[in-house]
């Protein structure tokens, strides 16, 4: 009797019940290894020294900074928020990397511990509105008007979050640009001088 001839063998429920539970328990155990175990393997095997981890936060901090003074009113109260928490998150972390003199020495004096929100967001309080003659009721007017008004408003909405996209997308770009180098740099390095083990 041939191989091609033998009737394909039949899976009971325990027995798919018991492959399906193998593939969930592998699925978890390459996640917990690739989330974990790795980064943690990575931590052990090759430290980052204090010196780079401090310049990370540093330059982090400086193009947060950076957004900060170049706000003008066009973020929200929410995005200038976290952005300042940002900065003080990153410069605890230098403070706890170096001390607080060589944290302040590095931004310049710049103490973004001291700083709250209202000091970058100034609500501009627009002025009294001209009362004209009372408008046509709900019902006669319609809401999806193409009015010149209405259409300068929007692209005016529209372009000041299309900067703010680009303002962020520039930021993003410029810390996936550094830790894309230092990642280079110290492939290079671990070329270059392996570990002894």
């Amino acid at each position: 009797m041939d191989a091609a001839d033998s009737p394909s063998p039949q899976i009971t429920p325990e027995e798919e019940f018991q492959r399906c539970q193998y593939t969930q328990i592998v699925k978890f155990l390459c996640i917990i290894m690739n989330k974990i175990l790795i980064p943690m393997c990575h931590k052990i095997l090759f430290p980052v020294p204090t010196k780079e981890k401090f310049l990370r936060h540093y330059l982090r901090l400086k193009d947060n900074k950076h957004w900060l003074k170049d706000v003008r009113n066009r973020s929200s109260f929410r995005a200038i928020k976290a952005h300042l928490r940002y900065c003080q998150e990153d410069f605890q972390a230098m403070v706890n990397l170096q001390g607080k003199e060589k944290a302040l020495e590095r931004t310049k004096g710049w103490d973004p511990m001291n700083l709250t929100v209202n000091h970058f967001y100034h609500r501009v309080e627009s002025p009294p509105r001209h009362r004209g003659p009372p408008r046509p009721s709900s019902s006669m007017t319609n809401p999806h008007s193409r009015h010149p008004k209405n259409i300068q408003r929007n692209r005016a909405w529209r372009s000041s979050i299309y900067e703010e996209m680009i303002r962020m997308a520039r930021s993003l770009q410029g810390t996936y640009q550094h830790l894309e180098k230092g990642k280079i740099q110290k492939q290079q390095a671990m070329q270059l001088d392996p570990p002894d083990f």
